[in-house]
């Protein structure tokens, strides 16, 4: 991924949370806003390619992310980030076919905040 089409996903909603699906459209995992911000803002700091565990642990970037996003409007377009370590491969999905009922039960009994219909 491009650092400035991760900052234009983020900027142009207040999702907390995104699918993440492959060139022909089948779904991969997910990955958070929260996981995105911390990245963006590791890479544009430090210009790192990873952030481990505890960095994530200590990191809260929700109140910078404003910040954060305008400072990375003037890098260029080509760097790129490999968000690949950071998705959810085991993120919960449904067929568009299921019930809205259906959906609805296991979304609670399974406490998620975030589904994916694929």
């Amino acid at each position: 991924w491009y650092q400035r089409r991760v900052r234009g996903v983020l900027q142009g909603c207040t999702h907390s949370g995104f699918p993440v699906v492959s060139s022909d459209n089948k779904l991969i995992g997910s990955i958070t806003r929260r996981v995105l911000a911390v990245v963006l803002e590791s890479n544009y700091d430090q210009n790192k390619n990873k952030v481990s565990y505890d960095e994530f642990l200590q990191h809260d970037p929700s109140y910078r992310q404003t910040t954060i996003l305008e400072n990375l409007a003037n890098e260029p377009e080509y760097n790129k980030i490999d968000l690949g370590i950071y998705i959810n491969q085991s993120a919960v999905s449904v067929p568009t076919s299921f019930s809205l009922h259906r959906t609805y039960v296991l979304f609670r009994s399974l406490g998620l905040r975030h589904f994916d219909s694929y």
